[in-house]
């Protein structure tokens, strides 16, 4: 067997660009490909071929303008590579076999019960574990009350915790790592609007220039919106970590929202364990 190994030269009174462009139309390839044949080191453009076909070569590329030689292809000796596997189980590397020879589990076995692990843990990261659906909260006087528009839904997966807000010209999207989660909480605050209204009518009340009529009215005015703030509380469920904070104001029964906050702290913990994927 032959090759035809060209080093970049041609012959004389040939314009190298050419050269470039004949070979170029030789190989049917673009002038820029045939740049590396003339880098001067030797480049091998045929190889493991008939004498005929190496002499055709040579010819063709002489025609080209361009110098090749013929040499006897040059017989490397390769040496034979043993397959080698790596147990799933305790990651011995041996010689591929149906038993791992380190601790003695059936590999393929092994692989297959490794797989479904990894598939089930997929399955897992995306279950829906519980949800919840409140009113967006928002900073009032200097505390969080409800917005009085849009909806907040908090998704409990087993490795994050996701927040999709809804207002009327916008929306947000949040999510949080259930492994960063430091605390969540059921808060109860008081309207301080009301507050507001009632330290108002209060004052009012202390006034030396209102009538008789107008303080029993700032009085009673007073008393019902202080009711108000002591009694009628909103409450809101909050989640906090490192960095970042979700709340959502409790709508309806207490009862999905104490059992999300259960779920929240279970896989908060799981993943602190290292048990969920993240």
């Amino acid at each position: 067997m032959y090759q035809v190994v060209f080093n970049g030269e041609i012959a004389e009174g040939k314009d190298v660009l050419q050269v470039k462009q004949n070979l170029a139309a030789l190989h049917k390839v673009p002038v820029f490909k045939i740049e590396p044949l003339f880098s001067g080191n030797q480049v091998v453009v045929k190889k493991g071929a008939e004498r005929n076909i190496a002499v055709a070569v040579k010819a063709a590329y002489e025609r080209a303008g361009a110098i090749c030689t013929i040499e006897p292809s040059k017989r490397i000796n390769i040496p034979l590579e043993i397959s080698k596997i790596i147990c799933p189980k305790c990651k011995f590397e041996q010689p591929e076999a149906a038993v791992c020879s380190s601790c003695g589990v059936i590999i393929d076995k092994c692989k297959t019960t490794t797989r479904e692990k990894a598939t089930n843990s997929k399955k897992k990261e995306k279950k829906l574990l519980a949800q919840v659906v409140g009113k967006p909260a928002k900073v009032s006087l200097g505390t969080v009350v409800p917005a009085f528009w849009g909806t907040t839904k908090l998704e409990l997966y087993s490795n994050r915790i996701v927040e999709r807000t809804k207002r009327i010209v916008s929306s947000n999207h949040t999510e949080m790592l259930t492994s960063e989660i430091d605390s969540t909480t059921i808060a109860v605050r008081g309207n301080p609007v009301w507050l507001a209204i009632g330290i108002v009518a209060l004052s009012i009340l202390r006034s030396q220039t209102t009538g008789v009529f107008f303080g029993i009215f700032a009085f009673l005015l007073c008393l019902i919106f202080l009711v108000l703030y002591f009694t009628a509380k909103y409450k809101f469920l909050i989640i906090l970590s490192g960095s970042h904070s979700m709340t959502v104001s409790i709508i309806g029964k207490e009862e999905p929202y104490y059992e999300f906050k259960d779920a929240l702290l279970r896989a908060a913990e799981e993943a602190k364990c290292g048990n969920i994927p993240r």
